[in-house]
């Protein structure tokens, strides 16, 4: 049975109904999505992310915490975040990413300290972030092709790229896999890790078809 092991507030000054809490829920290892936005005030609602098995990285206003997983206890913390950024990270560092945000600042995680900053690739739009990485996904005319794109933020290389046909649907349904659909009928499963095509199979689509929806099985 899930059970609330602590919580802490995504927001600056008093707690009310219009606030978020994010609670951290002894669940299924990992799954911790906070929701962002705006508060009744117009203050970002901060969020929770860089999840590994020791901590959690707590971003509120402008203070970014280092959380104890089981307790909830700051291991360290900074009050120099731009509000409303987004972070992200792995085991070694967390990535902030700001409103608007150009360059996305470096942090590492054993002690809050500043360890450089980084392009954002402009490239299509981001679909989601994988540990130190970013999946984006953009459309070319010229080419006619729908391309994915894996880019490794420290490291400033693209760890992989697929491209389908620029008429494609896709659908991101879980953290590490992503379907496509081209208009031929062939829909692929394909790595977000890596890229690799996982699987792949050739459908008959009805004449009326519209969208792409999967379901995972299990």
């Amino acid at each position: 049975r899930a059970r609330t092991m602590w919580s802490s507030p995504l927001v600056e000054g008093p707690l009310s109904e219009q606030n978020q809490v994010f609670q951290m829920v002894i669940n299924r290892p990992g799954v911790v999505r906070p929701r962002g936005g705006i508060d009744r005030w117009q203050n970002p609602i901060g969020m929770a992310g860089a999840i590994d098995d020791e901590s959690v990285a707590i971003l509120r206003g402008r203070h970014l915490i280092l959380a104890d997983l089981l307790t909830g206890q700051p291991l360290w913390k900074r009050t120099d975040m731009p509000g409303g950024s987004e972070i992200f990270g792995d085991r070694n560092s967390i990535l902030v990413v700001p409103p608007e945000g150009q360059e996305v600042l470096q942090i590492r995680r054993t002690d809050g300290a500043t360890m450089g900053t980084h392009p954002l690739p402009q490239t299509g739009n981001r679909l989601l972030t994988l540990e130190h990485s970013v999946l984006s996904v953009s459309k070319s005319l010229q080419k006619d092709a729908l391309t994915f794109q894996l880019t490794d933020i420290p490291a400033r290389k693209v760890t992989w790229e697929r491209s389908f046909d620029q008429l494609s649907q896709y659908i991101v349904f879980s953290e590490t896999e992503l379907a496509v659909l081209e208009p031929s009928g062939v829909l692929s499963l394909v790595s977000i890790t890596d890229g690799r095509v996982l699987w792949q199979q050739q459908l008959q689509l009805f004449a009326n078809f519209k969208e792409l929806w999967v379901v995972p099985d299990g």
